[in-house]
Order: C-alpha cells, then structure tokens, then sequence
C-alpha cells in the first residue's frame, strides 16, 4: 500500500474485509505499511476495537451507501 492518509485507510478497511481483519491483528505494522504515523496511541486504541463492533460499523455503512443509491 503506498502513502495514504489515516481517512483513506479508513474508507478502505470499510470496504476490504480482509485489510480489516489484517488492521485488528497488526495495527501497526498496517498503519506502517499504509504510511501512516503508528503512534502508540493510535495502535493502542485500534487494538482496543471489538472486531464485532467494527463489523456491525461496515455494515451500517455499506446499509448507508446503499441508501445514498437508491435515493439518488
């Protein structure tokens, strides 16, 4: 992954399950990869996130998206 912003890092753990899951096992070893500053507070609170939560998060998400569309 080349240099990206903590924003789009985020939009793309939305969308890509497996970055998702690769982000909550390595926190920062992805925010590294991804060129992102892997503060430890940062890594700690990513750490901290219930993979459940994070996976009930997408899914309103993707529920909002497809929401826009229809409306659209």
């Amino acid at each position: 992954m080349s240099t990206t912003s903590i924003d789009d890092l985020i939009q793309k753990v939305l969308s890509d399950a497996s970055l998702r899951d690769r982000l909550l096992a390595d926190p920062k070893g992805v925010l590294e990869e991804a060129g992102c500053e892997a503060t430890p507070d940062l890594v700690d609170t990513i750490s901290k996130i219930d993979p459940e939560d994070l996976v009930a998060l997408v899914r309103g998400f993707e529920a909002g998206r497809a929401s826009d569309k229809i409306a659209a």
